[in-house]
């Protein structure tokens, strides 16, 4: 009788938060209210805030960092700026953002059009 191996499922990746434009033209992660609450919890009460989690915590991931600094609502340009900000999640974040400046661009270029 063979023998069973028990095989390890690979690692499922985070997903990557939408991009979403704020109101003053800032392209950002969307953030996760709850997970900011979170956040915004330790921080008040002096127990955590995203500088203690980046250098003080080494159990968690790479990519768990990466998925937090998304989910905190991080700017797209300031993401890629943080050394365990992934090139794959970067160029995807700049790719969307460059999407959404041209999906506005056109947009505005048929307002103008159809205010003639």
């Amino acid at each position: 009788m063979a023998s069973k191996r028990k095989t390890r499922r690979p690692r499922a990746r985070h997903p990557m938060q939408p991009i979403v434009v704020t109101p003053d033209g800032v392209h950002r992660f969307k953030q996760n209210a709850i997970v900011w609450y979170m956040l915004d919890a330790g921080r008040r009460a002096g127990l955590f805030d995203l500088n203690t989690i980046a250098t003080h915590v080494p159990a968690f991931s790479r990519e768990d960092h990466e998925q937090l600094a998304q989910l905190t609502g991080y700017s797209v340009s300031g993401a890629c700026d943080l050394s365990y900000m992934s090139d794959a999640v970067c160029n995807a974040a700049l790719a969307e953002s460059g999407r959404i400046r041209a999906a506005r661009a056109r947009a505005k270029g048929s307002r103008r059009k159809g205010a003639r």
